[in-house]
């Protein structure tokens, strides 16, 4: 009878030799990627997230070359995928941790929702352990996990819903902290208030929160804007325009509406 192999969560130290491996251009995508963000900002969890993790995965947007410097520094086992196949994924990387468990690494050429340009040229440089890697900026982060969420039968369960709302936090965080310490902080953070409303207004945004109970107000601190015009006009008008659901404050059913 075969043994029974188990996913579980990569551990901090394996993630940093992983972060160091990679070519230049490649970027941490995914769970991964959300869970640098709200470590950045100090986001608390809910608590299903407490003992576990965002994500047991690591996502990278790259190439061959990833796969094969992955695999070479941590002993990990590379499959490649065939370039004849229409698919998103270039490769994985399985890594034995003990008889029983293994992590995944997948390296990917596309993403639901976003170009691939868009990502690399909008990426944030960060440190972590020592090394300097690319990750999806927070922006990025907050519509993947929106667009993630509705497009995505494999996300639409409780995990992928949390995901979505963190995400929302993230883009929440990133515009106060563009707001108070950028130049002409006021007016991006105006611009990415837009951004979050577009997203909110579109497909994906309507149907995550009809469908999930995903709540967009809370992606746009008013308060971190100080233009005395924004809170007298447009602010209202944005309370109005986003979706609204009678799901919101509701935890819904890990079988809702696809």
């Amino acid at each position: 009878m075969a043994e029974t192999e188990v996913e579980v969560s990569i551990p901090q130290d394996l993630l940093e030799k992983i972060l160091a491996s990679v070519t230049p251009n490649a970027v941490l995508v995914g769970g991964q990627s959300l869970a640098f963000w709200v470590s950045h900002y100090g986001i608390q969890l809910p608590p299903q997230f407490q003992v576990g993790a965002i994500s047991d995965d690591a996502d990278f947007l790259g190439g061959r070359e990833d796969v094969t410097a992955i695999a070479r520094r941590v002993d990990g086992i590379p499959e490649y995928t065939s370039q004849r196949f229409l698919s998103a994924l270039v490769g994985q990387i399985k890594i034995p941790l003990s008889r029983h468990e293994y992590v995944n690494v997948d390296v990917l050429h596309r993403l639901v929702g976003l170009t691939p340009q868009s990502v690399r040229e909008r990426a944030s440089i960060a440190t972590v352990g020592g090394t300097d890697f690319l990750v999806m900026h927070p922006v990025d982060v907050f519509l993947s996990r929106i667009e993630n969420l509705a497009q995505l039968a494999e996300k639409q369960n409780p995990q992928g819903v949390e995901q979505a709302k963190l995400g929302v936090l993230v883009a929440r965080n990133y515009i106060e902290e563009i707001a108070k310490d950028q130049p002409d902080g006021q007016k991006h953070g105006l611009k990415v208030i837009e951004y979050v409303v577009k997203v909110a207004k579109s497909g994906a945004g309507r149907k995550v929160s009809r469908d999930f109970g995903i709540d967009f107000r809370g992606a746009i601190p008013g308060y971190a804007i100080t233009i005395e015009a924004f809170h007298k006009v447009r602010y209202p008008q944005i309370l109005l325009e986003l979706p609204t659901s009678a799901m919101i404050g509701v935890t819904p059913s890990p079988k809702a509406t696809t």
